[in-house]
């Protein structure tokens, strides 16, 4: 019973240090600075990809520009297929996290676990 406690202590300090914004804000948009750059340059890179195919390829004719329109296409949706594949794997490991949570819950009666899927989000 005592484990449960400071457990218990531990998980609503942090939680309190979650919402009252302890950590600091100028490390949490370091830190988002730091993970989101690299989704900014390749979808910079990708623009940039399709302008380039423009120009070189608009001195050829219409047909050869559309070409290059629909290729352009195809690329992006095979870029949010994969990514909504991705997305799709996250919720399911969202999910099934939440129902082995949910079941260590009602086998332990720990209510605290649910909160763990909460400071996960974060």
């Amino acid at each position: 019973m005592r484990r449960q406690g400071r457990l218990k202590r531990r998980v609503a300090h942090a939680l309190r240090r979650i919402t009252r914004g302890t950590a600091g804000r100028r490390d949490t948009v370091r830190e988002l600075y730091a993970l989101a750059w690299p989704i900014a340059a390749a979808m910079a890179g990708e623009t940039l990809m399709g302008l380039v195919d423009t120009k070189l390829v608009g001195g050829l004719g219409a047909a050869a520009l559309g070409g290059v329109g629909v290729a352009m296409m195809v690329v992006f949706l095979g870029y949010m297929i994969v990514f909504g594949m991705m997305l799709a794997l996250i919720f399911l490991g969202i999910l099934l996290l939440s129902l082995v949570l949910g079941q260590l819950a009602h086998r332990f009666r720990l209510r605290w676990s649910f909160s763990t899927v909460r400071l996960s989000q974060y």
